[in-house]
C-alpha cells in the first residue's frame, strides 16, 4: 500500500497484491478458522474466470481524495465500514465509488456514496447515506438508508441529499432493494435495527435484522439475529451481495450469532457460538415452500462453538490456538467436525512514498 500527496489537501492511495490462486478462498472476506457459508458465485452461465493461473492479482484500493476542513471527497476503489455490521460489514469486496462524501462537524456526521459493485450482473450499484447525531457524550443516534439497483439510468440515486425511500417508492422501482437502519448508542451499549421490508399488518414476510453490542472495559459482547429472507430479493440481481458474498453480515441471513471478546494485557480470548439455518442469499419466500416467517434459524441448524486464544509476542506479531466444534456440519443432520489449530500473524509495513 502506498499514498502519494499531490498537494496539501489532495492525495492518491493504492493497495494491490499478488496471491496464489489456490488461496483465493482465504481472502479478506473469509474467516480462515471457521467454515464460510458463502463462496464467490456467478449467476451467469459463463464463469467469472474461465481458467486459472498459478498467481493472480488482488486489488482493494485505488482512489484519489480531497480534504478541506470538515469535508472529505473520494473517487475510486476502496473498502468501507459502517456503524452496524448488519448494513455493511466492511470485510468483503471493495466498492468502486463514483463518489464518497463525508462531512463531519460536531455534533453531526453525514456520509453518502454511490458505488459500482464488481458483480457479474451488469450495472449493479449500491447507494447509501448515513446520519450520525451525537446528542451528548453518552448518547448517539444513527439513521441510514441504502439501495441496491441495476438500472440503465445510474443517475436515479446520484443526488447525495435525496431521500432514497421517496425515489424508490414513488417511481417505477423495478427490482430495486431498499434497506433502512436505525441505531442508538448509550455509553458502551449500541443497538441497531435493520429494516428490509419489515411488515407488521399486511401478512407478508418480515425481513429485518437486530444487533446488540456491549462494551465494558476490556470486554466486548455481541449478539446478532437475522431472519431467513433478509438481504434476499425476489430477483437474484439485487440481493444484498456481490457475487453471492454478503455486503452486510458475512454469515448472511437465517443466523443467530453470539460472541464475547476479552483482552487481558497481551492476551486476547474470544468465545463464539453461531447458529446458522438453511437460508441462503439465492432464495426468496415467493419461490420456496417455507412459511413466510420461519423460526430463526430455520431447517437443519448448523451449530458452531469456537474458542480463540491469542497472545501478542511483539510489535505487529501474534500467536495463538483455536478450537472449533461443528454440529450438523454444512446443515447435514448429525454430521460433526472438530478443528484445532495454531495461529501466527506477522505484519510487515513499509512506506514507499
Amino acid at each position: 500500500m502506498f499514498r502519494y500527496d499531490l498537494m496539501p489537501h489532495l492525495w492518491i492511495s493504492f493497495d494491490g497484491s499478488v496471491y496464489r490462486t489456490f488461496e483465493k478462498d482465504t481472502l479478506s472476506y473469509r474467516d480462515p478458522f471457521s467454515r464460510p457459508m458463502y463462496y464467490p458465485y456467478s449467476f451467469d452461465k459463463q464463469p467469472v474466470i474461465t481458467h486459472y493461473r498459478l498467481f493472480d492479482v488482488k486489488w482493494t484500493r485505488g482512489y484519489i481524495a480531497y480534504k478541506h476542513k470538515h469535508l472529505v471527497v473520494k473517487f475510486g476503489r476502496d473498502t468501507l465500514t459502517w456503524p452496524s455490521k448488519l448494513f455493511i460489514y466492511g470485510n468483503g469486496y471493495p466498492f468502486d465509488f463514483l463518489y464518497h462524501i463525508r462531512f463531519e462537524k460536531s455534533p453531526l456526521v453525514f456520509s453518502v456514496f454511490n458505488a459500482g459493485l464488481n458483480d457479474t450482473f451488469e450495472l449493479k450499484r449500491l447507494a447509501a447515506q448515513l446520519v450520525r447525531l451525537n446528542v451528548s457524550k453518552d448518547f448517539t443516534i444513527y439513521l441510514s438508508e441504502g439501495v441496491v439497483y441495476t438500472r440503465e439510468n445510474i443517475l436515479k440515486y446520484i443526488n447525495p441529499v435525496a431521500l432514497y425511500y421517496v425515489l424508490q417508492r414513488w417511481s417505477n422501482a423495478g427490482p430495486e432493494n431498499l434497506m433502512g437502519l436505525l441505531g442508538i448508542r448509550y455509553k458502551g451499549i449500541r443497538f441497531f435495527f435493520l429494516n428490509d421490508d419489515f411488515i407488521i399488518d399486511r401478512g407478508g414476510t418480515s425481513k429485518y435484522g437486530t444487533e446488540l453490542d456491549v462494551k465494558y472495559r476490556s470486554l466486548n459482547l455481541s449478539f446478532i439475529r437475522i431472519p431467513r429472507y433478509t438481504y434476499t430479493h425476489y430477483t437474484d440481481t439485487n440481493n444484498w451481495a456481490i457475487n453471492n458474498i454478503p455486503i452486510g453480515y458475512p454469515y448472511g441471513p437465517d443466523v443467530m450469532d453470539f460472541y464475547l471478546n476479552a483482552k487481558i494485557k497481551r492476551w486476547k480470548v474470544k468465545l463464539s457460538y453461531l447458529n446458522h439455518g438453511e437460508g441462503v442469499m439465492k432464495e426468496h419466500w415467493l419461490h420456496s415452500n417455507m412459511p413466510k416467517n420461519p423460526p430463526v434459524p430455520s431447517g437443519i441448524v448448523e451449530h458452531i462453538l469456537g474458542i480463540d486464544i491469542k497472545r501478542e509476542i511483539g510489535k505487529q506479531k501474534e500467536t495463538g490456538i483455536f478450537f472449533y466444534r461443528f454440529n450438523n456440519y454444512k446443515n447435514i443432520k448429525n454430521v460433526k467436525q472438530t478443528r484445532i489449530g495454531v495461529y501466527f500473524k506477522v505484519l510487515f509495513e513499509k512506506t514507499i512514498f
